[in-house]
């Protein structure tokens, strides 16, 4: 799946691919480098993804008072604007337009089941159901949902990644 161009008629992905000569790297140990080196040229971090953090950084690993850097998942999802489009499209679905959709949802029978019977009684709801749903889905909204997405997670990717190397403005 590289080397190719994926559209949905609002959005646009580009994804390459190149291959690169592995003999240009050179394999360099810890041990190639002397003390000195290290502490004057270079500030070693510590990178910690996590679950409530999506980076968590320090520059040191002694006692001493060093700098940490963070970056929060929900900082990322605001940031990101995945709030916004969520809160939207909870009142596109509350709208009374679309109330139907709800109501299409609500009539949904659980698949979670290891009974043939209830799995049917699941699939002939969802099957007189899915043409309200496919309707719903397939308005202009959603592409433009996915494109601000988009937009919104490489504008939250490059703020992640100025935060990690610059400390930006809360730092």
């Amino acid at each position: 799946f590289t080397n190719c161009i994926r559209t949905d008629r609002y959005a646009v992905d580009f994804m390459f691919a190149k291959r690169i000569n592995m003999d240009v790297f050179l394999n360099l140990e810890l041990e190639d480098f002397v003390p000195d080196e290290l502490q004057n040229t270079f500030r070693l971090w510590k990178l910690d993804p996590g679950q409530k953090s999506v980076f968590t950084a320090v520059d040191g690993h002694t006692n001493d008072q060093h700098e940490m850097r963070h970056f929060s998942t929900a900082e990322f999802y605001t940031f990101a604007g995945y709030k916004r489009t969520s809160r939207r499209l909870q009142n596109l679905k509350d709208s009374p337009q679309h109330l139907q959709v709800k109501q299409a949802k609500s009539n949904l029978v659980s698949s979670k089941t290891s009974r043939p019977d209830v799995f049917h009684n699941f699939l002939r709801s969802f099957f007189e159901n899915v043409g309200v749903q496919l309707n719903f889905y397939s308005l202009d909204f959603f592409r433009q949902l996915r494109f601000h997405n988009y937009a919104g997670k490489q504008r939250a990717e490059a703020e992640l990644v100025n935060i990690f190397i610059n400390g930006d403005k809360k730092y």
